[in-house]
């Protein structure tokens, strides 16, 4: 569902220059961090997308249901739960409810360091690539020697400390399970429960993509940091490997899994509350 280039070139640590330079962490309201750190990580860029992936996949889903299905009235539901603003204000709260204000002003101040920026030069740098001259660069640097084993490994730690994979593979995931439970052909109980095993299975099966992704995260990541020298690059992971880095990209995964997440319920919750008072 999502473009592979731009999910790495967002997800590792899409945040830095986030400041208001001549500004301390401190002069900065904990909101205005949030929100900066939600654009400059490139989270708009994915939930951006969700709105339209799932009103395209359950639009197709929906076109097997029978003729005669009487589809449930929930599409005001699915469209106010997806929209991206609504999204961005839950990530956003979400995101704070799990740093605490240290942990974002040492995130802050690593935004600010000359490796910091750096990254997010080459970050937003790639993020403005196409698909075509990003393959012409992979295939250049694929063939240029500057793929080492030893800068292989570096790419490798420092998408494991950032958790990429997990990050990419919980966006897809829960947002096929919206699909599915937005995807009933009619409202009773038998459908609201393969609707139910349909998310446990899609869930079920996120470890099978996360092993799919790992493989073809590497070179894509290695064309984006190409340009960062073996030191800068050593310090990027060592920041990735501090207790605030760490919290930091574990705050985005859980963000993205918790907001999304939080849509099938709404919508689990709307189907059972329509059930009884239809039986009423």
């Amino acid at each position: 569902m999502f473009d592979l280039k731009v999910a790495l070139s967002a997800l590792p640590v899409l945040f830095y220059c986030v400041c208001v330079f001549g500004q301390t962490p401190a002069q900065d309201s904990r909101q205005h961090q949030l929100t900066t750190l939600y654009h400059y990580a490139g989270i708009h860029t994915h939930l951006s997308q969700v709105h339209h992936t799932v009103m395209q996949e359950t639009a197709l889903s929906l076109k097997g249901c029978a003729d005669d299905a009487t589809l449930p009235a929930i599409d005001n539901l699915v469209v106010s739960s997806t929209n991206a603003q609504t999204l961005k204000a839950d990530y956003i709260k979400t995101l704070g409810e799990q740093l605490s204000g240290a942990q974002i002003d040492r995130i802050m101040q690593w935004t600010r360091s000359p490796t910091g920026l750096k990254v997010h030069q080459a970050e937003a740098d790639s993020a403005l690539l196409d698909e075509v001259t990003f393959e012409a660069l992979i295939s250049d640097y694929r063939s240029s020697g500057k793929h080492t084993k030893i800068r292989a490994k570096s790419i490798e730690t420092m998408l494991a400390n950032t958790g990429a994979v997990y990050f990419v593979s919980a966006l897809n995931t829960e947002t096929s399970t919206i699909v599915a439970m937005a995807s009933l052909c009619q409202l009773d109980e038998e459908s609201l429960e393969a609707a139910q095993a349909a998310v446990r299975s899609t869930r079920g099966e996120e470890g099978l993509i996360r092993a799919f992704l790992k493989s073809d995260f590497l070179m894509p990541a290695s064309v984006i940091y190409r340009q960062l020298s073996s030191n800068e690059l050593d310090e990027f992971i060592a920041f990735t490997d501090t207790d605030s880095g760490k919290a930091y990209y574990k705050a985005l995964i859980q963000s993205i899994r918790i907001v999304l997440s939080s849509r099938v319920d709404s919508l689990e919750q709307q189907f059972n509350a329509m059930l009884a008072a239809e039986s009423q």
